[in-house]
């Protein structure tokens, strides 16, 4: 049993139980908070109804989860175009643990990510865009796969001006591996009423 990464917010104590006769394996790395109102004060990780070889290690019980706590999210801050270096900052908020990054688009296309933990700064050469105003959101992709998105901010680019693409530490996401679960509210990839995984290359 190798439980990680997990986000549990409910109005029961048993976020993190390894039921008796459970072998080896670890839970590591998970987050648990009671949602209001329930008897319980505060969640569990650990063995529960007889022993276990499990290992626990470094999970948060972070007891009543605050009003409107959301488990992930992000917002994008303004997108500024210097000489045709594109460059915008997001901030990931979390109760989690693990992020495997995030992901810029623009105009409804990935082209540029931050892989790991950041900081999440958009650097991208805008001079294969067509001049006019183009869309910028953000999506940040965490340790299992559920994604969040940020707003779209708005920049104007100038063809043939600057570089172009990723620049680093920024890579091309259509070369990087991430594992998407349950995508539908991903605005590039989703498809309304389905859920889809992804274990592989981001499209472009």
């Amino acid at each position: 049993m190798n439980i990680y990464h997990n986000t549990v917010m409910a109005q029961w104590p048993t976020a993190g139980y390894g039921f008796g006769g459970s072998a080896g394996g670890f839970m590591q790395d998970n987050y648990g908070c009671i949602i209001a109102p329930s008897h319980a004060g505060n969640t569990y990780f650990g063995d529960a109804n007889g022993k276990t070889t499990v290992t626990y290690r470094r999970n948060r019980n972070a007891g009543i989860c605050p009003p409107g706590l959301v488990s992930l999210s992000i917002a994008l801050g303004a997108v500024t175009n210097t000489s045709g270096r594109l460059n915008a900052t997001a901030t990931v908020t979390t109760v989690e643990y693990g992020i495997q990054g995030v992901v810029f688009s623009l105009d409804g296309h990935y082209v540029s990510a931050v892989i790991g933990p950041g900081p999440y700064t958009l650097n991208y050469g805008a001079a294969a865009l067509p001049t006019g105003r183009h869309s910028v959101t953000a999506t940040v992709v965490d340790a299992v796969g559920v994604l969040a998105v940020g707003g779209g901010q708005s920049v104007f680019t100038t063809s043939g001006t600057g570089p172009a693409g990723p620049l680093a530490p920024n890579v091309d996401p259509g070369q990087q591996d991430f594992d998407i679960a349950g995508n539908a509210d991903d605005p590039i990839n989703g498809r309304s009423g389905r859920s889809l995984t992804i274990l592989g290359k981001l499209p472009k």
